[in-house]
């Protein structure tokens, strides 16, 4: 999951304010946020140290740069993709399937445009034909 969630911030260029991490329990879900985040600091490191730097001991992070290199994305633009996820990390959407069920009931109700009509207040229209 580590891997994917790298791969869609530095690939994709999605922010981390896009994704989504749900999961089943409490424990995996802090446990994997953490691992996330490590991850994210780790390739940072990789990426600040440059070619002649100490490499990531970690084969995927050095082939994902690698790979992104190779595409023609430069490590100062990896930077700064991996910079704003962790800035914006504590925002990021790391669920348990309940949370994340809860936050998003509590989303839809304080959307005006989904109020269903039972929740709506009476319009002149509405009340009239009540009659």
């Amino acid at each position: 999951m580590c891997a994917l969630y790298l791969r869609l911030l530095l690939e994709r260029g999605v922010p981390v304010q896009n994704l989504l991490v749900v999961t089943f329990t409490k424990a995996a879900t802090a446990e994997l946020r953490d691992r996330i985040r490590v991850r994210i600091v780790e390739t940072l490191a990789h990426v600040r140290a440059g070619v002649a730097g100490e490499a990531s001991s970690d084969p995927f992070v050095r082939a994902l740069v690698e790979s992104l290199e190779g595409r023609g994305i430069d490590r100062a633009l990896i930077g700064r993709r991996l910079d704003e996820a962790l800035q914006f990390f504590d925002e990021a959407a790391i669920f348990t399937i309940h949370g994340f069920c809860q936050r998003a009931l509590a989303d839809a109700r304080s959307a005006p445009a989904c109020r269903s009509p039972s929740t709506s207040p009476p319009t002149r229209a509405r009340s009239r034909r009540r009659r």
